[in-house]
């Protein structure tokens, strides 16, 4: 998954000298988490400092199978700290705080540690090239599948997925709410009522 809605722009590269990937999304200001975790720091830039994790500016960091990613210099910040996140969530808005020269998002992850050294190469994770250029995100699919129809006349979407024989773990939940434009699945009434009535009326499109 990409980190904005159709195009982004890398700008600069993961080398030796700069430790993520800057990339502008030139339809969409809306920073997606590429996949699920926690929010392991919420960082709000102090309008001054460019130095050190100042550096980079407004900072969201997710915490996800031993690993960290790093979404800096945001504009808006939608997430909290120990907050649960799935791919896809909405997290925040591009931006150019902290030590920045214009508006974009420094992807950067690192792995089975949390300082520099630990840095790895972030493009495969979000669906680009460690090259300059635009990658176009793919969303619209020409085919869309539905889960079938549930004759489930309760009021438990777990159950309701149960009855026809899919998986309804929260980790999964998280994916088929994103799939059906459901953002910053909590597994709240409200939006557990609109997955069940998709899925009894044969209207719940499958991750």
């Amino acid at each position: 998954m990409k980190i904005f809605k159709g195009r982004n722009r890398v700008t600069q590269i993961f080398n030796s000298f700069h430790g993520g990937i800057d990339i502008v999304g030139d339809d969409s200001h809306d920073v997606r988490a590429v996949v699920g975790g926690v929010v392991d720091m919420v960082q709000k830039w102090n309008g001054k400092s460019k130095k050190g994790t100042q550096s980079y500016g407004n900072l969201i960091r997710i915490a996800s199978d031993n690993k960290y990613f790093y979404y800096a210099h945001l504009n808006k910040m939608y997430v909290k700290q120990g907050q649960k996140i799935c791919a896809g969530d909405i997290i925040g808005t591009m931006g150019n705080t902290g030590n920045s020269t214009g508006a974009h998002t420094h992807f950067e992850i690192r792995a089975n540690g949390k300082t520099t050294k630990h840095r790895i190469c972030p493009a495969e994770y979000c669906g680009i090239k460690n090259a300059r250029g635009s990658y176009k995100d793919e969303e619209n699919k020409t085919t869309i599948n539905y889960f079938e129809r549930s004759n489930y006349r309760g009021f438990s979407i777990v159950d309701g997925l149960k009855n026809i024989g899919v998986d309804s773990s929260y980790k999964y939940r998280c994916k088929i709410a994103s799939a059906n434009n459901v953002p910053n699945y909590k597994g709240t009434a409200q939006q557990n009522t609109y997955l069940l009535a998709l899925l009894k009326q044969g209207r719940l499109i499958k991750p």
